[in-house]
């Protein structure tokens, strides 16, 4: 009786022994933490982002915006500067128009400032024509082409719209092509150095001398110091202004420069004629680049014994000497070291 009465006392403490471990468990698994999983990186099934992370090397992908094109993105900035003669006048504001080689329709246009200066952004990269129009200038187009990621630097410069234009004869009234014609400015102060403006006659005689500041020159066929013909003043108030020049009897000279011990003709080479023989204070000198085949043409030179040379850089021509006959031919043959 007395163990009985026992087991049954002790039942409600085992009941309640068992409702408080069980929520000490229950407090437990609720107040840990879940454990984190051990991701394998060399399991192929993991994203990149998981397997492989970002190297300092990798760059996040940029976002484009709604609306945003490729081409605004690549977009670049051109600046450059426009130039004109010291003596003109010009406005502060000049506009300079760009367009697209392939939609010259559509035109993009900015100013310079008062020093020239320009510049104009979200140029697309590609071929552009850059396009001046100002009076008294001639039309001013030049095509560049800008690549991408560049930053594009460009020079301009406008010439005035005057020109001197002739032709000139021989004694008997024949074009005499290949003559190199100067227009020298005539300069009341004697300190001010006059720079003179050169323009060759094509096959027919005729020359073009554009881009003068208007006002008094002197013309003369040959080279600015040494003169094939007298003189003739003009006055150059209007665009254009015509002269025609008189040169006297002259013979002519073909020279040719070729490598040491080849007949092969050396391109580029500035081969310098000086007359020796002076009489009556006569002098000349004269300078003329050889073609693609090596052959520098000299179509007029006062007759008399001349010396030839190849001005070659660091490259070494002996000097030839040959007789100018008039309305004769000369030719003097240069070697010049490889």
């Amino acid at each position: 009786m007395a163990s009985t009465n026992s087991k049954q006392a002790l039942r409600p403490l085992l009941v309640l022994s068992g409702t408080v471990g069980g929520l000490l468990l229950l407090v437990l698994a609720l107040g840990s933490p879940p454990a984190t999983p051990q991701l394998d990186p060399q399991d192929p099934l993991l994203p990149r982002e998981v397997s492989q992370p970002r190297t300092q090397n990798e760059t996040t992908p940029r976002i484009q915006h709604p609306g945003e094109t490729e081409s605004v993105r690549a977009s670049l900035v051109v600046r450059g500067r426009l130039s004109w003669p010291a003596w003109a006048s010009v406005p502060a504001a000049i506009p300079i128009h760009f367009s697209l080689q392939n939609a010259p329709a559509q035109i993009r246009t900015t100013t310079t400032d008062p020093h020239g200066n320009f510049s104009l952004a979200k140029i697309a990269p590609g071929n552009w024509r850059v396009a001046v129009e100002l009076p008294g200038f001639q039309p001013l187009a030049v095509l560049f082409t800008f690549e991408p990621g560049s930053s594009p630097h460009i020079l301009l410069s406008l010439r005035a719209a005057t020109a001197i234009r002739g032709q000139v004869r021989n004694a008997l009234g024949q074009p005499i092509p290949g003559v190199l014609v100067t227009a020298m400015p005539v300069v009341a102060d004697p300190t001010i150095a006059a720079i003179p403006l050169t323009g060759p006659c094509d096959t027919q005689g005729n020359f073009l001398i554009d881009g003068a500041r208007p006002g008094s020159w002197r013309l003369h066929p040959g080279p600015p110091r040494s003169p094939l013909g007298d003189s003739v003043a003009i006055e150059l108030t209007e665009v254009e202004v015509r002269v025609d020049l008189l040169i006297r009897p002259t013979g002519r000279a073909v020279a040719t420069v070729v490598t040491l011990g080849t007949e092969v003709g050396v391109p580029q080479i500035r081969v310098l004629a000086e007359l020796q023989s002076r009489s009556a204070g006569q002098s000349h000198s004269e300078a003329v680049a050889t073609n693609p085949q090596g052959i520098a043409l000299f179509p007029a030179l006062p007759p008399g014994q001349y010396t030839f040379s190849a001005l070659a850089g660091g490259r070494i021509g002996r000097v030839v000497r040959a007789t100018v006959t008039l309305d004769g031919v000369a030719r003097p043959r240069l070697e010049i070291h490889p």
